[in-house]
Formats: C-alpha cells, structure tokens, sequence
C-alpha cells in the first residue's frame, strides 16, 4: 500500500501489474530488447496510456495549452510515463514527470530511454504534496485521471500553483461529482476506485480559486467518458482469454470488476467527468 497525504492508502494492485503486463505484451511481440518506437507502446493501449480516451486526450491538451519545443512541462501522477513520452514526441518540450510509485518510474525510465527520449524526460519519485519542486519553474502543468485519488486538495493546488511560473497555464482531467453520491457510491469510490474525495464543480473550482488560479474553465467530458468506460467493460470482457494470458486470472477478474464498478458509478449519473484548465496570473 502506498500512502497519501492526509492519511489515504491507494492499493498498490491498482497498477502493480501494468509493470509485467508491458513487459509481456512487448516479448509477445518480439520487441523485449533494444530500442522501440513511440508507436510501439501507443500500440499497447491502456498498458501506455492508462487514462480515458488515450493519446487523443493528449493531442487536445497539446492544443488547449500550445505546447511546443519551448515548454516545460510537469506530469502529476506520470505512471508508466506513457503521456510524458507522447507530450515530448509530439511536440519536443520537456518533461517532469513526478510519481509515487517507485516501480512505475523505474520502467518509465527504462522504456523513455528506448525510444530516445531520456534526454526530453525527467523522472521523481515521491509525493507532489511534500516535494520540494523549484518555485516559479514550470511553464504548464497537466495531470489525467490523478487527483481523484487525492484527498487534500487544498495542499495539492497550492503545490501545483507553487511550481508554476507566473502566467503558466495548467489542464487537468478528473472526476466530479454531478450529483450527491449514494452510499453505495461512495463505498465503491473509496474501496474500489481509491477515491476518497470528489468534489462537485463549485467546490473544485473554490479550491483552485483559493490556490491562486485563474481563467478557471470546465469542460464536461462526461458524455464521451461514459460511453468510453462502457466500450472498454464490454470489449475487455469480449478479450477474456486473451487478457488471461497476458495478465494471468486474477487480474483480469480483479480489472473486470474494476471497469463494470466503474462503468455503473458513471451510467447513474452522478459521476462525471471535466476538462479543467486556467493559470497563474501574472
């Protein structure tokens, strides 16, 4: 188990098993040693990019925020490094990458390396809530599907809001509350999603409000995130024995019960999901 501020544990079974999935899916197709293409691990799907809607959430934040060979970029939550490569790759800027869990930087680290992009990429283990990242540094933040798992928000934006320079801009994609959760609801998102805590919109918005931001927009992303939660239950139930052999049964039941549990928290309506972005003033 790994713990957050604030006294939350997120369960390391969450993403301990991307780790050997990735390898196994690269020695499945003969691709374990040497060097790799950026196209090689896209090809890996939720292996690489294991937010909603994959690389093309990336592709509209790299429009939203401008990025180019200029920018330098902080990654919250950066996993398996899978945005971080796809931000460098696609538009040279350079990436900090920071992430709690050492295994998850550790192959990061290796599989960057494999597509030359080490030089683009840099990787900190650790808590963004108690890192001592440099002040006024970063020209943009971005952070998918992360800061649902953490609970003081407060402490985060101020950190998020510290790392930026002045007139630095951020995106961010994260789970809302639409409605008031059920108890049932709640239960799943604390024991099954590891969310301890999702805000509504007003209450993110003051949170970020209170760090210092502004130009603070939402975009609702909930339509699409539903039906993209309800295509990969039903098409990851359809690979069964395809995912077995990859992952082995007790992850494929413990994912699929993941993804239905996730799937019937969004078609209740009262998860949803945004885009968010604003900045720094000047």
């Amino acid at each position: 188990m790994n713990k957050l501020e604030g006294g939350h544990h997120i369960s390391n079974k969450m993403y301990d098993w991307r780790v050997q999935s990735i390898y196994q899916a690269l020695r499945q197709a003969g691709k374990d040693q040497g060097t790799l293409e950026v196209s090689d691990l896209i090809e890996l799907g939720h292996l690489d990019q294991y937010h909603y809607l994959g690389v093309s959430a990336c592709d509209q934040g790299i429009d939203i925020l401008g990025l180019d060979e200029h920018a330098s970029v902080l990654d919250i939550g950066s996993g398996v490094g899978g945005p971080a490569r796809y931000l460098a790759y696609k538009t040279g800027c350079q990436v900090t990458g920071v992430e709690l869990q050492q295994p998850l930087n550790e192959i990061a680290i290796e599989l960057t390396d494999r597509v030359g992009l080490i030089d683009k990429i840099r990787y900190i283990t650790g808590d963004i809530l108690t890192l001592a990242l440099k002040s006024n540094y970063y020209d943009h933040f971005v952070s998918w599907l992360v800061f649902l798992h953490i609970p003081d928000k407060k402490k985060l934006f101020s950190a998020c809001f510290n790392a930026l320079k002045p007139e630095g801009s951020f995106l961010i994609e994260d789970m809302v509350a639409l409605n008031p959760f059920t108890e049932k609801e709640t239960e799943i998102l604390k024991k099954v999603i590891f969310a301890p805590d999702i805000p509504d919109c007003e209450t993110y918005c003051d949170y970020l409000k209170t760090a210092g931001f502004v130009n603070i927009r939402f975009e609702n992303l909930s339509a699409s995130w539903t039906d993209w939660v309800n295509e990969r239950y039903q098409q990851y139930k359809a690979d069964k024995a395809e995912h077995i052999t990859l992952y082995g049964e007790d992850i494929f039941h413990s994912r699929s019960h993941l993804y239905r549990q996730t799937a019937e928290l969004f078609n209740a309506g009262n998860l949803g999901g945004m885009r968010i972005t604003g900045s720094k003033p000047l």
